[in-house]
């Protein structure tokens, strides 16, 4: 017996019952010093009664590529044998992240373990792991530490991957604080669940008076893991627009609205389709199609939007997103998305492109259809209304330049004709018509324009 559990325990401690590695990684290296007891005693049936403790104050794991993990832990088995293999009186787990204690039972056929208890996990501890550093480093982030009901059936003596295949487990999740890009949620729960080499997450959150859903499924037979979304999934319903979605959120589909303030209305996404291969860069490896549906959305202009807007004297109107229905697609880093379509007072355009999200370089285009109501009778004999002028956006999501020579050009090729009327009204008042025919016959209607302009200003 003590052959038995010291062999796996050393197997484990090894890792080669952890996992098998994918073609061209290394297995997780193992180091520390480890303390295990075991102790039989004769009991009314055939097989003792067993109590089994292990303790390290300095065991750590390093992955490939990472830094190492301090993993020290303590563990405790008292298990009582009959027939069939031993009840499980008491089982206890205490780590750095996680503490575990239940009750349960093995069976020496098969090497099944089955547990029910609780799980507390830290995930303030368990989202420091190195391996998260690249989630991290988007804004995402999870807190709490709460004690919740689990259990637990699968065989052990194949390792890890005999238990994600063959085994099957349910957990209950408490968070204290989610944060994620444009969103700072204060709380909520989820269930945690593996069955048929699938682990689930399911949690819905209250959020600015709609919902906020989570639903991965990451598929664990062999690596590499890749996380999904069910397609059709409505990620956010009905939830408000906040100053953080646009500044975090919305910025990246739309950066016209970057730095506008005072936002109001709903949105809802869909996620049409959502692939991710974990372990690496999770902006490169992320392939993903939504659809995302505005409900009554406005905005205050300011940023680049109000700069656009001062040109027009528009810049105190609110921007308003009829409602409608466009499609973000997310492929090797790179955001695409549908035109948007925004109405500032009687002014229309909308805007398309794509974010670069490695670089965050955006290119990106508007288009601003000349009506007369945008540029008023006058300028509107002097320019073509229903032409369209295109405006450029490049530069980054943190410093967007809109391309306004298109617009300044055509303004600047207006004032000139809007002047010389000015110019020649006023001349005619003064002067009479017999002087202005006078200097148009003598110096031309160029010269003429000229000091026209000149007398204007």
């Amino acid at each position: 017996l003590f052959g038995f559990i010291s062999l796996n325990f050393f197997r484990c401690l090894t890792m080669e019952w952890w996992h098998v590695p994918a073609k061209g990684r290394a297995l997780p290296k193992v180091a520390g010093a480890v303390d295990l007891t075991v102790r039989a005693e004769a009991s009314e049936g055939p097989i003792p009664r067993v109590t089994a403790t292990a303790r390290s104050e300095d065991l750590a794991v390093t992955l490939e590529g990472l830094r190492p993990i301090a993993a020290p832990f303590g563990l405790s088995v008292e298990a009582e044998g009959d027939a069939g293999g031993y009840v499980l009186r008491a089982f206890a787990l205490e780590t750095a992240y996680a503490s575990v204690t239940a009750r349960g039972r093995f069976e020496t056929a098969g090497g099944r373990v089955t547990l029910e208890g609780m799980l507390e996990p830290d995930f303030a501890r368990l989202w420091g792991l190195p391996f998260l550093d690249a989630y991290r480093e988007l804004g995402i982030a999870v807190e709490g530490k709460h004690a919740r009901p689990f259990r637990f059936n699968a065989p052990v003596l194949n390792g890890l991957p005999g238990i994600l295949n063959e085994g099957s487990a349910e957990a209950a999740l408490a968070f204290d604080r989610v944060t994620l890009p444009g969103f700072d949620i204060p709380g909520g729960g989820a269930t945690l669940t593996l069955t048929n080499a699938v682990a689930a997450l399911d949690a819905e959150m209250a959020v600015n008076g709609g919902a906020l859903r989570l639903c991965p499924r990451v598929a664990v037979a062999a690596p590499p893991y890749v996380l999904t979304i069910p397609d059709g999934t409505k990620l956010l319903d009905g939830v408000g627009l906040t100053q953080a979605m646009l500044d975090e959120g919305f910025g990246a589909v739309h950066p016209l609205l970057a730095g506008s303030a005072t936002p109001s209305g709903t949105v809802d996404v869909v996620c049409d389709s959502l692939r991710l291969e974990l372990g690496g860069n999770p902006l490169e490896a992320l392939e993903a199609e939504c659809s995302l549906l505005t409900h009554g959305v406005s905005v205050q202009p300011n940023g680049t939007l109000g700069t656009l807007l001062s040109l027009v004297r528009l810049r105190d109107k609110a921007a308003i997103l009829p409602d409608q229905d466009f499609t973000v697609r997310v492929r090797k880093g790179v955001l695409t998305c549908d035109p948007i379509r925004a109405r500032i007072a009687a002014v229309k355009l909308d805007c398309q492109g794509s974010t670069n999200l490695l670089t965050r370089e955006i290119d990106y285009t508007i288009s601003l259809p000349l009506t007369e109501q945008l540029l008023g009778n006058r300028l509107a004999k002097r320019l073509k209304v229903g032409d369209t002028i295109r405006l450029p956006i490049h530069g980054t999501l943190d410093r967007p330049i809109v391309e306004t020579r298109p617009l300044l050009d055509a303004l600047a090729d207006s004032a000139v004709g809007r002047a010389t009327e000015r110019a020649t009204d006023k001349l005619t008042e003064k002067l009479g018509d017999a002087l202005r025919r006078f200097m148009y016959g003598r110096y031309g209607a160029d010269s003429l324009n000229k000091w026209l302009l000149i007398f204007a200003v």
